[in-house]
C-alpha cells in the first residue's frame, strides 16, 4: 500500500471474584393458611452472578426446582418450608420457615329467623312481610346465600350478616321458608314455617239487647280469634269510646246514668288479621214498680229448732237485685243466722237452735232499678213433748199360745206430731235384746228363731219419735204364756175352774198322771201377779187336785170384777208343763 494505518481502541474492566451468596427477599405463605391447597413461593436477588437455581421443599420432602411450588391436600397443622437459592458462581442461600394450615370445617350459623317459627303474622291491606335471619361464620366468608319461599327461589339482600327479603300479597295460611348459606366450611340449611292471618276477630253475643229497665247497664260481648291474638278492643257507647280489657274471650263494661231512650254501642276489635266492628242498639226504660214477694215461709206452728226461713220474689221489669231476711224473737232481739241463695229466692237459717215462742220474720226485696218492698210475718216454735203411743201388742196374756212355740211377737205404734224414728225401735224378749225381722214407722215384728219354753215370757218394746231438740221415748212391757196343748200334757189332765164366771169363789181342779210339784199363780188382765195359791205343792199320781180361790189378793183385798188368769206350772221328771185358765170375776 500506500502506507496508511488504521487503529481501534476499547476498554474493559476486570471485576473482582463474586463471593456473596444470593439474597432471599420474600417467602410465602406465612402465618395461618385457611386452605389445604397452598402455593409455596420465594423471591431472591443476586446482583453479581444472578440466580441460577431455586429449590423448594416442605416438611423435609423432595425438593422441587422453581420459585413456585404448588402443594395439594396439606393436612391441618404446622408445616416447615425450605428454600435453597444458588447464583451463577455456585454460591447458595438456604432459608427455612413455618406456616400453619387451619382448614374451616364448620358451616355457617343461621339464627334469629323472622317471622318466628310457627308464628302468626298479618298481611292486611298488602303490607310487607319481612323474612330475615342472621348468618355468621367466624372462620371463612359466606360465599353463597339462597332463600326459598314455598319452594320458589328468592333473592335476599345481605348486609352485616343479616339476610333480608320483603314480600307482600301472601295468601292466608301456612308458608315455608328455606334458607341455605355456604362457606368454605360447608352448607347450612334452616327451614321454618309461619302463618298468615288475614281474618279479623269475630264479635258475638253482644248485650244488652232490647229494653233495659235500669239506667245502669253491663255492656258485654264475646270476641273470638281463631289464629292470632286480639291486640285491642274498644267500646263506644253513644260515641264515647273506652278501651276494654279482654278476659277469657269476652269484654264487660259498666255504663251508669243512661237516659231513657235508645242507645248505640259499637265494639271494635283488632288482631294481626285485621280489624272488625259490631254495632247495635238497646233502649232504656226506667222501672218504677217495686218487686212482688211471692213466698214467705214458715208460718203457723213449727216444731224444729233451726227452721229454714225462705223468701221468693219476682220483678218482671228490671229483675231482682237483692233479698234480705231478718228474724227477731218475742222480745225483739235479733236472731243471728246465715242467708244463702241468689236471684229470686233466699233462705235464712239460724246459727243456733230456737227456743219455744213466737218469732217475727222480715224481708226486704230490691230490684235492679232501686225499687224495694217489704214483708213481715210471724210463726210459732213449739216442741213435741208427747211420747209415741204403743197401742197394739201381740201375743198377750189373755190368750195363751198353744199352736206354736215360735209365736209372732209384734207391736204397733204411732206419733201424731213428730212421727216415729224407725231406727230407734228396740225389742227385748225375756230381758235379752233381739233383732226384729221387720221394723217400720208403725210396726215392729219379731219371730223367735228357736222354740220358746212353756210358760210365761216377757216382752219389752222401746220407740222414740223425731221430736227436736229431744226425742220422746215410749216403752211398753207385757207377758204372754206359751202353754202345752191338751194332747201334749203328760201330767196335768182336764184342768178347769168352776164355776166360771164366779161371784165369790171358784175351784181350780185337774188330775195328775204322775207325781209332780204344782205352782198356781193368779194374774190380772195386764199379767200382773195378784195371788199365789200354791208353791211347789206335791201331788201324787192319780190325785184329783182341787184348790179354791176367793177372788182376793195375798193381803185379803177383794179384787175388782174383770178377767183374771190362772197359770198352773207342773215340775216333774218330765219337761215342765204350763196350763193357763181364764177366770171371769163378776162380783
Amino acid at each position: 500500500g500506500d502506507g496508511l494505518e488504521t487503529s481501534y481502541e476499547w476498554t474493559f474492566s476486570v471485576q473482582a471474584q463474586d463471593t456473596t451468596a444470593p439474597v432471599i427477599t420474600a417467602v410465602s405463605p406465612q402465618g395461618i393458611v385457611k386452605s389445604s391447597d397452598v402455593n409455596l413461593t420465594v423471591l431472591a436477588i443476586d446482583d453479581q452472578s444472578g440466580i441460577k437455581e431455586v429449590l423448594l421443599s416442605v416438611d423435609d420432602g423432595k425438593a422441587s426446582k422453581g420459585s413456585i411450588l404448588e402443594l395439594k391436600g396439606l393436612t391441618p397443622g404446622i408445616h416447615q418450608a425450605k428454600a435453597e437459592v444458588t447464583n451463577g458462581v455456585g454460591l447458595s442461600q438456604v432459608y427455612t420457615w413455618t406456616f400453619s394450615v387451619d382448614i374451616d370445617t364448620s358451616a355457617p350459623i343461621i339464627s334469629n329467623p323472622q317471622p318466628s317459627p310457627q308464628s302468626i303474622v298479618g298481611d292486611a291491606g298488602g303490607q310487607e312481610v319481612i323474612i330475615s335471619a342472621n348468618i355468621t361464620d367466624e372462620q371463612s366468608e359466606i360465599s353463597k346465600i339462597t332463600l326459598r319461599l314455598d319452594g320458589s327461589a328468592k333473592s335476599p339482600t345481605t348486609k352485616d350478616g343479616l339476610s333480608v327479603f320483603a314480600v307482600s300479597g301472601l295468601s292466608a295460611g301456612q308458608h315455608k321458608v328455606e334458607l341455605i348459606a355456604t362457606s368454605t366450611g360447608g352448607t347450612s340449611v334452616l327451614e321454618w314455617t309461619f302463618e298468615i292471618d288475614n281474618t279479623p276477630p269475630t264479635i258475638s253475643s253482644v248485650a244488652p239487647q232490647g229494653v233495659v229497665r235500669s239506667d245502669t247497664v253491663n255492656v258485654s260481648a264475646v270476641v273470638g280469634e281463631d289464629l292470632s291474638k286480639v291486640t285491642d278492643v274498644t267500646v263506644a257507647v253513644d260515641g264515647k269510646s273506652t278501651k276494654a280489657t279482654l278476659k277469657d274471650g269476652s269484654i264487660k263494661l259498666t255504663q251508669s246514668g243512661l237516659d231513657s231512650g235508645s242507645h248505640t254501642v259499637t265494639v271494635t276489635a283488632q288482631s294481626v288479621g285485621g280489624k272488625t266492628a259490631h254495632t247495635w242498639t238497646f233502649t232504656v226504660e226506667q222501672d218504677d214498680t217495686p218487686p212482688q214477694i211471692t213466698v214467705t215461709d214458715p208460718k203457723g206452728t213449727i216444731r224444729v229448732e233451726k227452721p229454714i226461713i225462705s223468701v221468693s220474689a219476682v220483678d218482671d221489669l228490671s229483675g231482682i237485685d237483692s233479698i234480705k231476711i231478718s228474724l227477731k224473737n218475742s222480745s225483739g232481739k235479733s236472731v243471728s243466722g246465715k242467708s244463702t241463695g241468689n236471684g229470686s229466692s233466699i233462705t235464712f237459717k239460724p246459727n243456733s237452735g230456737l227456743s219455744a215462742g213466737t218469732y217475727t220474720a222480715s224481708a226486704e226485696v230490691s230490684d235492679k232499678s232501686g225499687n224495694s218492698t217489704q214483708a213481715q210475718w210471724t210463726f210459732t216454735v213449739e216442741f213435741d213433748t208427747v211420747p209415741p203411743v204403743i197401742d197394739i201388742v201381740s201375743p198377750t196374756g189373755e190368750l195363751p199360745v198353744r199352736e206354736t212355740r215360735r209365736p209372732v211377737i209384734s207391736a204397733k205404734y204411732h206419733d201424731a206430731i213428730s212421727g216415729i224414728d224407725a231406727k230407734s225401735v228396740k225389742i227385748s224378749l225375756d230381758g235379752a235384746l233381739v233383732i226384729p225381722q221387720k221394723t217400720t214407722s208403725d210396726q215392729v215384728i219379731y219371730t223367735p228363731q228357736e222354740d220358746l219354753s212353756f210358760g210365761r215370757h216377757s216382752v219389752k218394746v222401746e220407740v222414740s219419735d223425731v221430736a227436736v231438740p229431744t226425742p220422746n221415748k215410749a216403752t211398753i212391757e207385757w207377758t204372754f204364756i206359751v202353754e202345752s196343748p191338751d194332747n201334749a200334757a203328760t201330767v196335768v189332765l182336764n184342768a178347769l175352774n168352776y164355776p166360771n164366771p164366779f161371784k165369790n169363789d171358784t175351784t181350780i181342779a185337774f188330775s195328775a198322771s204322775r207325781q209332780a210339784k204344782v205352782t198356781i199363780e193368779i194374774f190380772d188382765a195386764s199379767m200382773r201377779l195378784v195371788r199365789v195359791l200354791e208353791t211347789a205343792k206335791v201331788v201324787e199320781t192319780g190325785e184329783h187336785y182341787k184348790k179354791s180361790w176367793d177372788g182376793k189378793t195375798e193381803d185379803g183385798e177383794s179384787l175388782a170384777r174383770g178377767v183374771y188368769f190362772c197359770q198352773i206350772t207342773i215340775l216333774s221328771e218330765l219337761k215342765p208343763e204350763y196350763r193357763l185358765l181364764k177366770l171371769a170375776l163378776t162380783r
